[in-house]
């Protein structure tokens, strides 16, 4: 926010006035009795307001008090406009406050969303803004315009992913990320600005320090995030390696060791000091530099003028393929010919064509000689690239010595700067070609002019590129331009942005150009700088002779080379501040903006500049001011806000430009506002802000001082220092505020072919042509008068354009709405239809209206009344369907093919004849519809308001139920319990489920099914005969049962006597319980378990086998694979008897465990651990497994645990499970657990911790509990590297001693 500090006057601490108005700008009055009135005002950030109101003072009613609602606008004339956001209420039944909170106005651009397609986009382009970045900010708040955007601004792109959020994150965050810049918003003058961040706003004279205002000034250097070995790459894996002159993907920058003096030292086989080689290595580079972008600029260049060629010899090929089909065609119809005369002239077209063909042959190879011997200047340019490459790589440069003390001040980092983007290569020759004669201009660019292989390079960077024939206007990315200085012969190659090409618009382009210029002028000069000289300037011309010209929207290796070199400039600018340590501090000083003494130079002083402060033994640093608070019940507590970040180099600082504080006794005029709020007074405010613009304009014409009147052939100039002038013309009258960079107002003589959108008498389109008038952004008086209007302004929907002429009004891709105060709304939009209310009726978003009923599909959203939601009325244009939540009367008429009669509706004639009657009286009163006749009473089918239903015939589907039912003559079919009776029940036969169950007219009953009788059922039959009994299937089942039936028993028979005889034989054979054991143990191999009382022996064979107590002297586990035993052995203590276990070697091995009751050893050959008395023992160093392979996510980062290293707090003490009274040394786990909290280490960022659980004994018994433990190893890494360290300190102040 810019800040005029000239109007904060010395000594007054008065509280400024603060102005209610609307959004729109009305004025609502001044707030009184304001309190607790604080200011936070930031340069990068929203600024805000803060203040107390109450509802009474002294017994009064505030009149603002109401009025202090969201969204209303706080103006001050010294600390900027804010809106106001959620006010709080408090009070005791008494008194009642609010609190106020109020944001500065481009805080309004948080409710705007911001839509970026992915893709690349152009920062800011005054003459074609619609597709820029700027260009898109300010269409969402046309209230807002773009003011000051620094040159290396325009003409600026980046690379951009999808985005879609608010706008003043964009713009705060990766906008200015993006772009290297800083966005600052006036909200004065309602105007974007943009300036270039590695540009330096300068230094005001305040001198601070101890002697005067500073208390305290506490200072720190950072240097993690230093880097001064920077690796560098954008999207799709590119690099600077093409464009770095040492070859490789990352650039150096040592200063800040060569400044310390790290390298004032000789390296083994070098004659100078380190820092004198890197100096002459870094000069070299530099002087290399530029011939270096030319060798990959012509190579680039060249390359594109090859795919140029390509085309050419692509269309000399299709040529010849024509050729030559024309030429089988000819032969075939000799061949077919039949005259003599005919074959001669088919003859003679066949030879015609054969010399074409035999000359298009020879264009082709000249074409392809052409081509070749452009591939061999690309090799020749990648040869001298390499050559340039080798003698400046480090590897190359520096000896073997010299790079291993350089490696040790190597601190490499990666940039991933997505937003430089180079896709891969299209090598097709895909494009158009063209012939260019006359003028070729380059304007507003970096031009860098080198002498390479006998020509003239020019480089240019940015600026604008324009063609006269053929058409074609650009911003050029970059580009080169080689010119012979004998034959005058060039070839123009450039990267494009935004280009015009023949009235057809592009986002980006390729364009190779080569022939012969002459005229050709530049204002390209020496320029020396660090002993170097360059030849540097900002435009060029020429007239080009007949030249071939290329275009291609394609991506070129040029496009590529030229997106390296932007990436690689931002490398360096980057490098330029990470290879120097940050310093931050923080500062006390007392409030000087109000004291006389600083009187002079507080008015200088501004948001982002810097001021003078000694910090005692670090020297004199220039900190910025970024912040200011003010309270203004406590003056004396100002607060300033510095940067805490500096570095101390004496180069120029990042920062912004300086932010243009024009302002003027006048603002904007938003004619929006007036479209939708009330209006409660007379006096509208079109005419208070007519009146005070002429009021503004009579205040500035008498105040005027300054102003000068120049009188020549250019016409007549008015105008004072500043950026507003007046010109005066033949035809032209016109007003600037920039300095002719635009006007803002011009009356005179126009011309324009743009269509007027009206027509003449014969219905042709009439254009704008030759016209007189005022071209201005607004146009205020009391009365408008003229024959025909035409207004248009762009929406979503296309063009909208409002047109009065003879044939009446028109509105086009617009809607028509109307509003009353008393609360009334109708909106005529050709989209939807018609429709009105009296409630929220639709929404609003700038000047777009949207009815709130339909939702974002555009389908109609009904409320519980089947009405669309909140209207009374709508006509929906698209079905026409019509809606009405009130009464709809009508006497007479049609409606959905009835006839509106005075008291029914009919439709239809005859047969067909349907009527609704609702009347209660009349000729037809007693029937509510019939059908069939005009007259109820013989219509086929009418019901009576009585209820009574008449139908002649028709069939049911379903259940009819009734009270009762009737024949046709009207008597009943029911009796007395509501059955059918016979007489109504008479049947000619039966046929139940498809034929399941059939009775015919005779009397005969088939049966597919079967038939289920009841207990104590019987069927009676008269007479029953059986017919051929041998021939029933049943009859011979029952014989061939009898048959199977004696079989069974002699069979059965045959069973039992077989059974006994096998009972025998196994009495006679039966085993002993052995033999029962091992079969069912399958000799062993299966489970079981078997007493023998013979052998008094137990068989037990199981995997597994659990039992209370076991005694045995000796128990094997298999006969190699060792076993347990009682023997002797040593515990650690002494050799004593215990329990031992052993392996495949036997129990009297070395290798085996053995526990007695004072210890136990764990033994395997010479080496042995033992438990014993109040400690754990070993024979040898006990080794950890630390092989790479067992490892992975290795880091080197160990210094991020040197301030838990110096946290750590050494004990000493006693443990409570040993008896010897023995004081240990070493630490508390919870004491260690708590330091790593406190140096915001995660758990698992330190394994040394460890958490397990453990039986201890208490008095009621053994308990289980978890506990801390220490790998006291893991420690041993840390203390060697705090020893390193040390041991570098101590060496680096033993060398600074030897040299003091």
């Amino acid at each position: 926010m810019y800040l005029d500090y000239s109007k904060l006057k010395s000594g007054q601490t008065k509280q400024p006035v603060l102005r209610l108005k609307t959004l729109a700008g009305k004025e609502l009055g001044v707030i009184p009795w304001v309190y607790n009135l604080t200011f936070e005002l930031n340069y990068s950030d929203v600024s805000s307001v803060e203040f107390d109101v109450p509802r009474h003072s002294n017994g009064k009613l505030n009149p603002m008090y109401r009025l202090l609602t969201s969204y209303k606008m706080l103006y001050t004339e010294q600390f900027g406009i804010y809106i106001l956001q959620r006010p709080t209420t408090s009070g005791d039944g008494v008194s009642e406050v609010k609190h106020i909170t109020g944001y500065s106005l481009e805080q309004l651009f948080e409710k705007k969303i911001l839509f970026l397609e992915e893709g690349t986009y152009n920062f800011w382009n005054p003459v074609q803004p619609e597709d820029t970045i700027l260009g898109r900010v300010v269409e969402l708040d046309t209230t807002w315009s773009v003011g000051y955007v620094d040159p290396k601004l325009i003409g600026c792109y980046r690379t951009f992913d999808e985005y879609d959020s608010d706008v003043l994150s964009f713009c705060y965050g990766s906008a200015m990320e993006k772009y290297n810049c800083a966005i600052v918003f006036d909200v004065y003058t309602k105007t974007i600005n943009a300036y270039d961040a590695s540009k330096s706003r300068g230094t005001v004279p305040i001198y601070l320090s101890y002697q005067n205002l500073v208390d305290a000034v506490d200072l720190e250097e950072l240097t993690d995030d230093m880097v001064t070995k920077l690796h560098l790459y954008g999207s799709d894996d590119l690099s600077i390696r093409e464009v770095n002159p040492t070859g490789t993907d990352y650039i150096v920058d040592l200063s800040y060791f060569i400044s310390n003096g790290d390298f004032d030292i000789v390296a083994d086989g070098s004659s100078a000091t380190l820092a004198e080689r890197i100096k002459s290595w870094d000069a070299e580079i530099r002087s290399s530099q530029t011939h270096y972008t030319n060798l990959v600029a012509a190579r680039a260049s060249r390359t594109a003028q090859k795919l140029a060629e390509e085309v050419e010899l692509s269309e000399l090929k299709s040529e010849l393929e024509v050729l030559t089909a024309q030429q089988s065609v000819t032969i075939q119809a000799i061949a077919l010919e039949k005259t003599s005369a005919g074959k001669e002239s088919q003859q003679q077209q066949l030879d015609e064509i054969n010399r074409q063909i035999d000359e298009k042959n020879e264009e082709i190879a000249a074409q392809e000689n052409v081509i070749s011997d452009l591939q061999s200047e690309i090799d020749q340019y990648a040869e001298d690239i390499e050559a340039v490459v080798d003698r400046l790589s480090i590897s190359k440069y520096f000896t073997a010595a010299e790079q291993k003390i350089l490696n040790l001040y190597l601190i490499e980092g990666e940039v991933v700067e997505e937003t430089f983007v180079a896709t891969d290569v299209d090598t097709s020759a895909s494009g158009t070609s063209s012939t260019l004669q006359g003028g070729v201009s380059i304007t507003g660019a970096d031009i860098a002019r080198a002498t390479l292989n006998g020509k003239t390079l020019y480089a240019v960077a940015g600026g604008s590129l324009k063609l006269n024939n053929p058409t074609l206007t650009a911003d050029i990315v970059r580009g080169t331009l080689e010119v012979n200085p004998n034959t005058n012969e060039y070839i123009l190659t450039a990267y494009l942005g935004s280009t015009t090409f023949e009235s057809h618009d592009f986002p980006s382009g390729l364009i190779t150009a080569s022939g012969t210029l002459s005229q050709f002028s530049s204002d390209v000069t020496a320029v020396t700088q660090d002993e170097v000289t360059e030849y540097k300037g900002t435009q060029a011309s020429f007239n080009a002779g007949t030249s071939k010209l290329f275009f291609t929207v394609n991506v070129s290796e040029y496009q590529k080379y030229s997106v390296a070199q932007e990436l690689y400039a931002f490398g360096e600018e980057l490098l330029e501040e990470w290879a120097w340590p940050v310093y931050e501090f923080s500062i006390d000083t007392a409030n000087f903006l109000f004291q006389k003494e600083f009187e002079p130079f507080k008015d200088a002083l501004e948001f982002g500049k810097s001021i003078y402060l000694n910090i005692g033994d670090d020297g004199v640093i220039e900190p910025k001011l970024i912040g200011l608070s003010l309270d203004f019940e406590n003056p004396e507590n100002l607060t300033l806000t510095f940067s805490n970040r500096f570095q101390k180099k004496d180069v120029v600082a990042s920062w912004l430009s300086d932010i243009n504080k024009t302002s003027t006794s006048s603002r904007s005029f938003d004619a929006s506002k007036y479209i939708y709020n009330k209006t409660a007074n007379k006096t509208t405010q079109v005419s208070q802000f007519m009146e005070n613009a002429l009021d503004a304009a009579v205040n500035t014409i008498i105040g005027a001082s300054n102003q000068s009147v120049v009188i020549n052939g250019a016409g007549i100039h008015i105008g004072g220092d500043g950026n507003y002038q007046l010109r005066l013309v033949d035809n032209m009258i016109a007003m600037t505020n920039d300095n002719w960079k635009t006007s803002k107002l011009a009356i005179g003589r126009f011309y324009s072919d743009a269509n007027t959108g009206l027509k003449d008498d014969n219905g042709n389109p009439i254009t704008i042509g030759e016209v007189w008038g005022i071209n201005t952004e607004l146009l205020a008086g009391n009365l408008i008068i003229g024959n025909n209007m035409v207004l248009e302004n762009a929406n979503d929907e296309g063009v909208m354009q409002f047109k009065i002429d003879a044939t009446g009004a028109w509105l086009y891709n617009a809607s028509y709405v109307m509003q009353h105060d008393d609360g009334g709304l109708m909106i005529f939009d050709p989209r939807y239809g018609i429709v009105a209310g009296s409630k929220l009726l639709f929404d609003t978003n700038g000047t777009t209206v949207t009815p709130e009923f339909l939702d974002e599909y555009g389908d109609i959203q009904f409320d519980s009344d089947g009405m669309p939601e909140n209207a009374n009325f709508f006509l929906d244009a698209r079905d026409g369907s019509a809606y009405f939540r009130g009464k709809v009367s009508a006497i007479a008429g049609q409606i959905g093919g009835f006839t509106i009669e005075e008291t029914f509706l009919h439709g239809g004639s005859g047969s067909n004849y349907v009527a609704l009657n609702g009347s209660g009286s009349g000729t037809n009163s007693l029937y509510a519809i019939w059908a069939g006749n005009s007259n109820p009473a013989n219509a086929p089918f009418s019901v009576k308001k009585n209820g009574d239903i008449i139908v002649r015939n028709g069939e049911f589907s379903g259940t009819v139920s009734g009270a009762s039912f009737k024949d046709r003559y009207g008597n009943s079919m029911m009796n007395s319990a509501y059955e059918f009776t016979a007489d109504y029940l008479n049947l000619n036969g039966l046929n139940v489920g498809n034929g399941n169950f059939v009775v015919d007219s005779s009397g005969n009953v088939s049966i597919r099914g079967s038939i289920t009788m009841a207990a104590g059922s019987s069927i009676n039959w008269a007479y029953v005969q059986e017919v051929n009994p041998s021939q029933n299937s049943a009859y011979s089942l029952a014989n061939s049962a009898i048959d199977y039936a004696a079989d069974a028993y002699d069979r059965a028979v045959d069973a039992y006597n077989n059974a006994d005889d096998a009972y025998s034989l196994a009495w006679e054979n039966r085993l002993t319980d052995k033999n029962v054991f091992d079969v069912l143990t399958g000799g062993g191999s299966r489970f079981g378990i078997f007493s023998d009382s013979s052998s008094n022996r137990l068989y037990i064979n199981a995997n597994y086998i659990r039992a209370g107590t076991i005694d045995a002297d000796i128990i094997t586990l298999g006969s190699s694979y060792g076993g347990f035993c009682c023997g002797e052995g040593s515990d650690g203590v002494s050799s004593t008897w215990g329990s031992l276990m052993y392996g495949s070697a036997g129990p009297y091995a070395n290798y085996y465990m053995f526990v007695s009751n004072k210890g136990a050893m764990m033994r395997g050959g010479s080496a042995s651990i033992y438990c014993a008395g109040n400690g754990i023992h070993a024979s040898e160093e006990i080794s950890v497994d630390s092989d790479i392979r067992l490892k992975n996510d290795i880091r080197t980062d160990v210094e991020r645990y040197e301030k838990f290293f110096l946290g750590l707090q050494a004990s000493t003490f006693c443990l409570k499970n040993h008896d010897d009274g023995a004081r240990h040394i070493g630490f508390i786990a919870q004491d260690v657990d708590q330091t790593r909290i406190s140096c915001g280490l995660d758990k698992r960022d330190l394994a040394l911790l460890e958490f397990c659980e453990k039986d201890i004994k208490s008095t009621s018994g053994n308990v289980s509990e978890k506990y801390y433990s220490i790998r006291y190893g893991e420690l041993i890494p840390l203390c060697v590297h705090m020893i390193q360290k040390l041991y570098q300190r101590i060496d680096h102040l033993e060398k600074k001693l030897v040299k003091e």
